[in-house]
């Protein structure tokens, strides 16, 4: 989820890589939502695992915690290299889904949870494009066309998952 509030927190100053290559706001903007939207697909993740009614949505939480996971190491470095200081937990829109969910069981839980990735996803997607289209820094529009392709494949499953519940 995009929030402009977030493009204002902790955000380093530009630094230049040994290509020269600077990190813009589209890059910082970048890195720090992505790096929201990774925190909480793995936080909510982990209440599909818990809370899920069927075995669908209990795999698709732990994808989501393999895969987002593993984008947020990679992320974590590239801001340790950029200097970009990262959020460590979901923002304010998804803690709020986050109490939601826990006051959710079975079908209700099934179906608010997968609804809240379908968003999540075309989110991501758009924030993810952003990036490719307008960054600048060559390292971070690599991280971005490197897990677009995940991404777009999460939104179909969770799409399906929809379709099918």
């Amino acid at each position: 989820m995009v929030m402009s509030v977030a493009a204002a927190i902790g955000l380093g100053a530009c630094h230049k890589d040994d290509n020269n290559n600077s990190v813009n706001a589209t890059d910082r903007d970048f890195m720090v939502n992505a790096s929201y939207g990774n925190v909480a697909e793995v936080d909510a993740g982990q209440l599909a695992i818990s809370k899920g009614s069927t075995a669908a949505v209990r795999n698709f939480g732990q994808m989501m915690i393999n895969d987002h996971s593993t984008a947020q190491a990679e992320l974590n470095s590239l801001g340790s290299q950029y200097n970009v200081s990262l959020p460590t937990t979901p923002d304010q829109a998804h803690q709020a889904m986050k109490q939601q969910l826990m006051n959710l069981t079975g079908t209700a839980f099934d179906s608010t949870y997968i609804s809240a990735q379908v968003t999540d996803h075309q989110n991501t997607v758009q924030l993810f494009q952003n990036e490719i289209d307008n960054g600048n820094n060559s390292s971070i529009k690599a991280y971005a066309t490197k897990y677009l392709p995940a991404i777009q494949m999460h939104l179909h499953t969770a799409d399906s998952l929809r379709t099918n519940h």
